[in-house]
């Protein structure tokens, strides 16, 4: 670059700059003239440190202007912060004329961009878990230290708190919401969400305020705190819903479809199909919560054409007091006097419950449970599984009905015993009876919570031929039999 020196005047032991060769359009070049220990010519404009900045463009007029311009703007859209090239300044004392040059070390140190600390919070993540831990240690806590902030509730807890926060998440992701990022009215929607669109109760929604707190307290939001949200849970319990009587889907549907070729005749259907099957019929027959089915014992008895089922000797009811235990067993009715054909009970509780004993002990299933898995049949089936089983249920038996029917169809694997019971009370069944069947304390539960509008529903039912419900006998012909 002979031209660019001699448009700047001599400079000797002075470092030069070029613009074009550097990454960041300036650079530092030594310039050692004979050794002297006289300061030679510094040109007018230039500070007394030995060191120049040569423009990259000598021939067009204003170019410096240009690429101060250009320097500023590329600056501005930068987000990184690099550090000025800084222009060494030439020591004193020294024999030769050159000045000291920074080593290349040196030079990569004070051009390297500097590492920017993000503000943002972390990202949320599908375990409820690993995001408490995230943000506890996004708070300066050591690993170890978040590890056991995150781990402090019991596995219950934990688990139980897994579950509501997948239900955020699936929200967050239909509202198009950062669940990383809430905010307290965002929340508030939520809550409102739970109560009008999932017809959750008071107690269910303070849990899931509860699981929310515990994730965003880390972030500053107290949750349970916050007069807003308080007032709006408050308002949840002063405003009282009507519930809705009329069931959501119908029980003549879903027994037509147990009834069809999928499901009989029993050797052909698949171990899924009679599990699912066996499990309804189970579940309408006895009236049990799940928590009740799931405790099951593996071993049926059959006394006289019925078949009695017993709990495990561990089980405790919902609502048992051990000062006075619920029985440990009770009797299902078989429909062997009523239709004489075994073709013809395919509604009938015991015949299928024969079939699903005896393909358990082909497959091998040594549980204790009497529901087992179907890809591992030494293993009992969970709570959630045999929910999902009896909701799948229903849920396939309405894929016949139009598109706005079945979206509207609201399923949940209790109101199998809450038609069950109003069935049996349809056809004049005590209340006393129906108490002792279902093992309620009081009357008022039932007429709260679990008494429904099933008019139309008996009468659907009526020709399909006898079933039981809430152990009692119901359909065409049980109205003449001695039960």
């Amino acid at each position: 670059m002979p031209g660019a020196v001699e448009d700047v005047g001599q400079a000797p032991s002075r470092p030069l700059c070029d613009l074009q060769e550097c990454e960041d359009r300036s650079i530092l070049l030594p310039y050692c003239g004979p050794t002297s220990s006289v300061n030679r010519c510094i040109p007018d404009g230039l500070e007394k440190p030995g060191s120049l900045r040569v423009p990259a463009f000598q021939d067009s007029r204003g170019n410096a202007k240009e690429v101060r311009s250009f320097r500023r703007s590329q600056d501005d859209l930068d987000s990184s912060v690099l550090a000025r090239p800084r222009l060494v300044h030439r020591g004193t004392g020294m024999v030769s004329g050159c000045s000291k040059i920074p080593s290349t070390k040196s030079l990569c140190a004070q051009t390297a961009p500097l590492r920017q600390v993000s503000q943002e919070p972390p990202r949320s993540q599908s375990d409820w878990i690993q995001t408490s831990k995230s943000l506890v240690r996004a708070k300066g806590f050591s690993a170890k230290s978040a590890r056991a902030i995150a781990n402090a509730r019991r596995p219950s807890t934990t688990r139980v708190y897994q579950s509501k926060w997948d239900v955020f998440r699936r929200w967050c992701r239909t509202h198009k919401v950062s669940s990383s990022s809430t905010s307290v009215t965002q929340i508030a929607d939520f809550l409102l969400f739970l109560r009008e669109k999932c017809w959750l109760v008071v107690s269910t929604i303070k849990g899931y305020r509860s699981m929310l707190s515990s994730v965003f307290r880390h972030r500053g939001l107290n949750i349970s705190e916050d007069k807003d949200l308080h007032d709006l849970i408050k308002s949840f319990e002063t405003v009282k819903r009507t519930s809705c009587l009329v069931p959501s889907w119908n029980l003549d549907v879903v027994l037509l479809f147990l009834r069809s070729s999928r499901f009989e005749p029993p050797h052909t259907a698949s171990f899924r199909d009679l599990s699912m099957k066996t499990l309804f019929l189970c579940a309408l027959a006895s009236a049990k919560r799940v928590s009740e089915l799931q405790a099951l014992e593996g071993e049926v008895g059959f006394q006289g054409g019925s078949a009695v089922c017993s709990f495990l000797p561990a089980f405790l009811a919902k609502n048992e007091n051990p000062s006075s235990p619920w029985p440990m067993s009770f009797e299902i009715k078989s429909l062997s006097s009523l239709i004489g054909t075994e073709e013809e009970r395919s509604l009938c509780l015991v015949r299928s419950l024969k079939f699903y004993l005896q393909r358990k002990r082909r497959l091998g299933a040594n549980a204790r449970n009497l529901w087992c898995s179907v890809r591992d049949p030494s293993r009992p089936l969970s709570k959630n599984t045999l929910s999902f089983f009896i909701r799948n249920v229903i849920r396939e038996a309405h894929t016949s009905c139009n598109q706005e029917q079945f979206s509207l169809l609201k399923v949940k694997a209790h109101e199998v015993r809450a038609i069950a019971t109003s069935l049996a009370f349809k056809k004049n069944m005590s209340l006393q009876n129906l108490m002792k069947a279902t093992f309620w304390r009081c009357e008022s539960v039932f007429s709260n919570h679990y008494l429904k509008d099933v008019t139309i529903m008996y009468e659907k039912c009526f020709g399909l031929g006898p079933y039981v419900s809430a152990d009692s006998v119901l359909g065409q012909g049980a109205e003449t039999h001695p039960f």
